[in-house]
């Protein structure tokens, strides 16, 4: 019942150097390499489209016609001052959606005043000095979307997403992409891998590259990229302009505009 259940295995000399050509062959490049996927995530909610912007404020409306109405007389004395504060606001929030946008209104005004006085505890534009510029090289854009980073190693390279050879089974493909990101990137870059499996492949010719993905925790810290040509932090529309048609069609299903 043991040798019924058990693998045979030949120790023939032939199956010997047979294996030992196998195994010599697996440390041997084959024109595999493994990228990631680096992507800075949105840093803020989408913009609402105009269909959505009407329910908000339908139900913005509903709710102020079926709220009940504040017993002022319950809260504030008759003549007091609590109770002309109260009348002074509820006469600025006539025909606004909600009490926010009164806010917002004010908040926008200071800004194109420039009275503001610290702008870094309030609204700030959707639009920011990297979008204006066209800036590729910083995070501070797209804030609405997801960046991928791309780079070219030398000048004649073409737009990919940063990769390593497989020389050898030596490593694992996630330790091998946490090198590439430590050489590409400054120390006090941080980066995460999702997971230590690819979760792409692109073929081209005889060459297989497998991706895998990673997301930088900086958040609008600007990462510092180096030992390569040029970098651009792209977002899912600019990626198609800027891979190849071969790599975008392995690609475009697995990425998306907020991912």
């Amino acid at each position: 019942m043991i040798g019924f259940f058990s693998r045979q295995v030949s120790t023939k000399p032939s199956f010997c150097a047979q294996f030992a050509r196998n195994a010599q062959h697996r440390q041997i490049s084959t024109g595999c390499s493994v990228g990631t996927i680096l992507i800075r995530s949105p840093i803020l909610t989408r913009t609402p489209s105009d269909f959505e912007q009407s329910v908000y404020k339908y139900n913005a409306e509903l709710w102020n016609e079926l709220s009940v109405p504040l017993p002022k007389d319950f809260y504030f004395k008759k003549g007091s001052v609590g109770e002309k504060d109260w009348k002074t606001k509820q006469k600025n929030l006539e025909g606004k959606e909600s009490p926010f946008q009164a806010i917002f209104e004010n908040e926008h005004k200071l800004m194109e005043e420039n009275a503001l006085p610290d702008p870094s505890t309030h609204l700030q534009p959707r639009i920011t000095e990297a979008d204006r510029a066209g800036d590729v090289h910083s995070t501070q854009r797209c804030l609405e979307k997801s960046l991928f980073l791309l780079v070219k190693p030398t000048k004649d390279a073409e737009w990919q997403f940063p990769n390593v050879p497989i020389e050898n089974d030596e490593k694992a493909l996630h330790m091998l992409c946490r090198e590439n990101l430590q050489n590409i990137l400054d120390e006090q870059s941080l980066t995460w891998l999702v997971a230590n499996h690819p979760v792409g492949l692109i073929r081209e010719d005889e060459k297989k590259l497998f991706l895998l993905r990673a997301r930088l925790v900086q958040g609008l810290r600007v990462p510092k990229v180096e030992n390569v040509h040029d970098w651009a932090w792209s977002s899912y529309e600019e990626l198609p302009n800027r891979l190849s048609p071969t790599a975008w069609n392995y690609v475009k299903d697995i990425l998306h505009d907020r991912l």
